[in-house]
């Protein structure tokens, strides 16, 4: 025959309430752990975020760009109206800038051009947008920027021209609260003129600076 021991009342509460202070002391010291990696996961995806969408505006960008017959104050309004649409609450500092780079290869001993030498890079046009930072390149006329670009070249012909998009936006919303040491995006690009082979720029557009017979400087 079963028989069912009484256990006295104090004894029951009094473990109980040991089994709650067990539970309250590992929670609170497991809880800034769990803190700590939750705001690790969530500054991660915001960065990731806010990365990828800055990677797509500068290509929107750059496909718009791509497709116009010349440069003027019109269509560089136009793509810093795009740019501001498609990074909405994004604020101060940012800059757009637009570089027009063309190549130009050595000539041979028989007056030929040497296309089999590399390319000596040098900016034709350059606008900017904006008060944000870039990677520090400066374009000066009839310098060799090709080492100084942020992207590599492709294949080039003697005199083509190709075109350089540089997006900077700010970044400091959740990253920092995280200890990530990360400030703001920049996004360089390349793109090659779909309608004309050379991009060509208006006199006196804002924000855009030309020297005759290719270099620049911004």
């Amino acid at each position: 025959m079963l028989q069912f021991v009484r256990l006295p009342r104090h004894s029951a509460s009094r473990f109980l309430r040991e089994e709650q202070g067990s539970l309250t002391m590992e929670f609170m010291l497991w809880m800034p752990v769990f803190l700590f990696f939750l705001g690790f996961i969530l500054a991660g995806n915001d960065a990731f975020q806010r990365r990828y969408a800055t990677l797509a505006a500068t290509e929107t960008v750059a496909d718009v760009l791509s497709r116009q017959y010349g440069m003027n104050e019109a269509a560089l309004d136009e793509l810093d109206r795009l740019q501001q649409a498609l990074l909405p609450g994004v604020g101060d500092p940012r800059l757009l800038r637009l570089t027009s780079l063309r190549c130009r290869k050595p000539s041979t001993a028989s007056g030929g051009v040497d296309e089999t030498s590399a390319c000596v890079v040098e900016a034709t046009w350059s606008c900017a947008v904006g008060t944000g930072a870039t990677n520090g390149m400066r374009f000066a006329a009839g310098q060799d920027i090709g080492a100084l670009l942020p992207v590599d070249l492709p294949p080039l012909r003697h005199q083509e021209e190709i075109l350089l998009v540089e997006l900077s936006v700010p970044f400091t919303a959740i990253s920092q609260l995280a200890g990530l040491d990360v400030d703001g995006w920049y996004v360089p690009l390349l793109v090659k003129p779909r309608y004309v082979s050379r991009l060509r720029i208006e006199a006196g557009v804002a924000g855009c600076n030309a020297v005759p017979g290719g270099g620049s400087e911004v």
